[in-house]
Protein backbone atom coordinates (compact mmCIF):
# COMPACT_ATOMS: atom_id res chain seq x y z
CA UNK A 1 0.00 0.00 0.00
CA UNK A 2 2.83 2.27 -0.21
CA UNK A 3 0.74 3.94 -3.48
CA UNK A 4 -1.19 5.59 -1.26
CA UNK A 5 -0.72 8.80 0.15
CA UNK A 6 1.47 9.48 3.79
CA UNK A 7 -1.12 11.12 5.52
CA UNK A 8 -3.06 7.81 5.03
CA UNK A 9 -0.45 5.52 6.99
CA UNK A 10 -1.43 5.93 10.40
CA UNK A 11 -5.01 5.73 9.74
CA UNK A 12 -4.85 2.51 7.60
CA UNK A 13 -2.67 1.17 10.63
CA UNK A 14 -5.98 1.53 12.54
CA UNK A 15 -7.58 -1.17 10.32
CA UNK A 16 -4.88 -3.52 10.31
CA UNK A 17 -4.24 -3.26 13.83
CA UNK A 18 -7.65 -4.91 14.66
CA UNK A 19 -6.77 -7.99 12.76
CA UNK A 20 -3.38 -7.95 14.68
CA UNK A 21 -1.54 -7.05 11.95
CA UNK A 22 -2.58 -9.60 9.62
CA UNK A 23 -1.34 -7.77 6.33
CA UNK A 24 -2.81 -10.56 4.00
CA UNK A 25 -6.14 -10.68 5.78
CA UNK A 26 -6.48 -7.08 6.05
CA UNK A 27 -5.48 -6.87 1.75
CA UNK A 28 -8.00 -9.62 1.35
CA UNK A 29 -10.75 -7.43 3.14
CA UNK A 30 -9.70 -4.24 1.72
CA UNK A 31 -10.29 -6.14 -2.15
CA UNK A 32 -14.31 -7.20 -0.82
CA UNK A 33 -14.64 -3.79 0.31
CA UNK A 34 -13.76 -2.50 -2.91
CA UNK A 35 -15.36 -4.85 -4.69
CA UNK A 36 -18.85 -4.46 -2.81
CA UNK A 37 -18.88 -1.07 -2.24
CA UNK A 38 -16.48 0.70 -5.16
CA UNK A 39 -19.72 1.32 -7.13
CA UNK A 40 -21.58 2.95 -4.13
CA UNK A 41 -21.64 6.56 -5.19
CA UNK A 42 -22.98 5.46 -8.76
CA UNK A 43 -25.78 3.29 -7.12
CA UNK A 44 -27.19 5.53 -4.85
CA UNK A 45 -28.61 7.19 -7.74
CA UNK A 46 -31.27 4.19 -7.71
CA UNK A 47 -32.92 4.83 -4.30
CA UNK A 48 -32.59 8.57 -4.62
CA UNK A 49 -34.15 8.14 -8.34
CA UNK A 50 -37.14 6.07 -6.28
CA UNK A 51 -37.44 8.37 -3.58
CA UNK A 52 -36.54 5.68 -1.27
CA UNK A 53 -34.59 7.92 1.09
CA UNK A 54 -34.17 5.30 4.08
CA UNK A 55 -32.30 2.96 1.27
CA UNK A 56 -29.91 5.73 0.36
CA UNK A 57 -29.51 6.67 4.15
CA UNK A 58 -28.53 3.39 4.90
CA UNK A 59 -26.01 2.89 1.93
CA UNK A 60 -24.08 6.04 3.25
CA UNK A 61 -24.28 4.87 6.84
CA UNK A 62 -22.93 1.32 6.20
CA UNK A 63 -20.63 2.74 3.61
CA UNK A 64 -19.28 5.02 6.55
CA UNK A 65 -19.19 2.41 9.04
CA UNK A 66 -17.11 -0.16 6.96
CA UNK A 67 -14.23 2.51 5.39
CA UNK A 68 -14.01 3.87 8.62
CA UNK A 69 -13.51 0.38 10.04
CA UNK A 70 -11.19 -0.33 8.00
CA UNK A 71 -9.14 2.92 8.84
CA UNK A 72 -10.04 4.63 4.83
CA UNK A 73 -10.95 8.07 7.46
CA UNK A 74 -11.16 10.40 3.83
CA UNK A 75 -13.99 7.80 2.77
CA UNK A 76 -15.57 7.50 5.88
CA UNK A 77 -15.72 11.55 5.78
CA UNK A 78 -17.06 12.09 2.42
CA UNK A 79 -19.98 8.57 3.48
CA UNK A 80 -20.77 10.57 6.03
CA UNK A 81 -21.25 14.12 4.63
CA UNK A 82 -23.50 12.20 2.20
CA UNK A 83 -25.56 10.41 4.88
CA UNK A 84 -25.87 13.92 7.00
CA UNK A 85 -26.73 15.24 3.53
CA UNK A 86 -29.58 12.71 3.08
CA UNK A 87 -30.96 12.70 6.72
CA UNK A 88 -31.18 16.25 6.82
CA UNK A 89 -33.52 16.31 3.44
CA UNK A 90 -36.01 14.20 5.10
CA UNK A 91 -38.29 12.41 2.55
CA UNK A 92 -36.99 14.40 -0.53
CA UNK A 93 -33.90 13.53 -2.68
CA UNK A 94 -31.51 16.49 -2.31
CA UNK A 95 -30.58 17.81 -5.88
CA UNK A 96 -27.91 15.98 -7.41
CA UNK A 97 -25.14 18.70 -7.49
CA UNK A 98 -25.97 19.29 -3.70
CA UNK A 99 -24.13 15.66 -3.22
CA UNK A 100 -21.91 15.78 -6.29
CA UNK A 101 -18.85 16.74 -4.32
CA UNK A 102 -18.77 14.68 -1.80
CA UNK A 103 -19.70 11.59 -4.42
CA UNK A 104 -16.73 12.94 -6.22
CA UNK A 105 -14.74 12.49 -3.19
CA UNK A 106 -15.68 8.89 -2.63
CA UNK A 107 -14.70 8.10 -6.06
CA UNK A 108 -11.42 9.67 -5.80
CA UNK A 109 -10.81 7.93 -2.09
CA UNK A 110 -11.92 4.41 -3.68
CA UNK A 111 -9.07 4.84 -6.86
CA UNK A 112 -6.37 5.61 -4.42
CA UNK A 113 -7.08 2.11 -2.86
CA UNK A 114 -7.52 0.39 -5.84
CA UNK A 115 -4.79 1.68 -6.84
CA UNK A 116 -2.60 1.17 -4.08
CA UNK A 117 -3.59 -2.59 -3.52
CA UNK A 118 -1.15 -5.25 -4.90
CA UNK A 119 -2.23 -7.66 -7.71
CA UNK A 120 -4.60 -10.33 -6.07
CA UNK A 121 -2.35 -13.28 -4.90
CA UNK A 122 0.46 -11.35 -3.71
CA UNK A 123 -1.02 -12.05 -0.24
CA UNK A 124 -0.54 -15.99 0.44
CA UNK A 125 -3.85 -17.24 2.37
CA UNK A 126 -2.64 -19.32 5.14
CA UNK A 127 -3.47 -22.99 5.12
CA UNK A 128 -6.77 -24.41 6.12
CA UNK A 129 -6.52 -25.58 9.73
CA UNK A 130 -9.13 -29.04 10.85
CA UNK A 131 -11.95 -28.28 11.60
CA UNK A 132 -12.53 -29.09 15.65
CA UNK A 133 -15.75 -29.25 16.95
CA UNK A 134 -14.59 -27.56 19.57
CA UNK A 135 -13.36 -25.13 18.69
CA UNK A 136 -15.50 -24.21 15.72
CA UNK A 137 -17.87 -24.57 19.14
CA UNK A 138 -16.20 -22.04 20.98
CA UNK A 139 -15.10 -19.56 18.18
CA UNK A 140 -19.00 -19.96 16.77
CA UNK A 141 -20.55 -19.00 20.32
CA UNK A 142 -17.87 -15.56 20.41
CA UNK A 143 -18.82 -14.72 17.09
CA UNK A 144 -22.59 -15.08 17.19
CA UNK A 145 -21.98 -12.60 20.76
CA UNK A 146 -19.76 -10.01 18.85
CA UNK A 147 -22.41 -10.21 15.50
CA UNK A 148 -25.21 -9.77 18.18
CA UNK A 149 -23.50 -6.65 19.89
CA UNK A 150 -23.23 -5.11 16.45
CA UNK A 151 -19.24 -5.15 17.39
CA UNK A 152 -17.19 -4.27 14.46
CA UNK A 153 -14.43 -6.77 15.73
CA UNK A 154 -16.32 -9.44 14.45
CA UNK A 155 -14.71 -8.55 11.12
CA UNK A 156 -11.85 -9.31 12.90
CA UNK A 157 -12.37 -12.50 14.45
CA UNK A 158 -14.27 -13.88 11.25
CA UNK A 159 -11.30 -13.21 8.69
CA UNK A 160 -8.97 -14.55 11.49
CA UNK A 161 -9.86 -17.85 11.21
CA UNK A 162 -11.58 -17.79 7.60
CA UNK A 163 -9.90 -20.81 6.62
CA UNK A 164 -11.90 -22.88 9.44
CA UNK A 165 -15.19 -20.80 8.77
CA UNK A 166 -15.23 -21.88 5.24
CA UNK A 167 -14.31 -26.00 6.30
CA UNK A 168 -17.11 -25.60 9.23
CA UNK A 169 -19.60 -23.60 7.42
CA UNK A 170 -19.12 -25.73 4.17
CA UNK A 171 -22.35 -23.61 1.68
CA UNK A 172 -22.88 -21.30 4.51
CA UNK A 173 -19.59 -20.01 4.11
CA UNK A 174 -20.37 -17.54 1.22
CA UNK A 175 -23.45 -15.87 2.21
CA UNK A 176 -22.55 -15.72 5.99
CA UNK A 177 -19.11 -13.67 4.95
CA UNK A 178 -20.67 -11.50 2.87
CA UNK A 179 -22.90 -10.11 5.24
CA UNK A 180 -20.29 -10.01 7.50
CA UNK A 181 -18.23 -8.11 5.14
CA UNK A 182 -21.55 -5.78 4.17
CA UNK A 183 -21.69 -5.26 8.06
CA UNK A 184 -24.89 -6.94 8.19
CA UNK A 185 -24.68 -8.38 11.09
CA UNK A 186 -28.41 -9.52 11.96
CA UNK A 187 -28.26 -11.45 8.58
CA UNK A 188 -24.83 -13.10 9.16
CA UNK A 189 -26.17 -14.03 12.83
CA UNK A 190 -29.19 -15.84 11.48
CA UNK A 191 -27.32 -17.64 8.87
CA UNK A 192 -24.98 -18.81 11.46
CA UNK A 193 -27.80 -20.05 13.44
CA UNK A 194 -29.80 -21.56 11.16
CA UNK A 195 -26.28 -23.95 10.20
CA UNK A 196 -27.30 -24.54 14.02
Amino acid sequence: LKQLPPEWAAKLRRGLSALRGNVGKYLALLRQFVQDHGDDSTRLAEPLTAGDMPTAVRMAHSLKGAAATLGLEQLAAAALKVELRLRAAGDTAPAPNELEADLDAMRRAFAAVTAALPPEGADTPAAAPAADPNRVRHLTEELCHALEQGDFNAHGLFLKHDALWQTALGPAYAPCARAIRQFDFRTALETLRKRG
